[in-house]
């Protein structure tokens, strides 16, 4: 018998505990309503990370307005102004959700990483000629 189950009300086994709380999450999850989630793609070929479509397309957009402003800025520094400019717009780790957006940026190859110390980023945005 597991500790506190049967406080709960509930007589039976753990593998019996655990099928009722997997069957009420199921449950729970198909009620929810879905959420718009974008994946992400890392450099290195590793897996991205999931999240969600607003908040990835505010960092990208922020991200690409700071590199149209500075087209080679350190690592560093792009951090402190995504920070400045993101604080209040978007909620959570705003340096995960820079980090996150940056290397999907890098996979992508709109952005490229220098090897220098401190680490340079420069903006692979093409020049449009006439």
């Amino acid at each position: 018998m597991v500790k506190g189950c049967r406080a709960a009300g509930f007589q039976g086994t753990y593998s019996n505990l655990r099928r009722l709380h997997s069957i009420s999450n199921n449950r729970k999850y198909k009620t929810m309503p879905a959420v718009d989630r974008i994946l992400t793609l890392h450099p290195e070929g590793r897996k991205g990370k999931n999240i969600l479509r607003g908040k990835y397309e505010t960092t990208r957009e922020c991200l690409l307005g700071i590199f149209a402003e500075f087209p080679e800025i350190s690592q560093k520094e792009l951090t402190r102004i995504s920070n400045e400019r993101l604080n209040g717009i978007l909620e959570g780790a705003i340096s995960w959700y820079m980090e996150t957006v940056l290397l999907d940026l890098v996979a992508r190859g709109m952005v490229q990483k220098i090897a220098t110390k401190p680490v340079m980023l420069k903006s692979m945005k093409k020049e449009t000629g006439s």
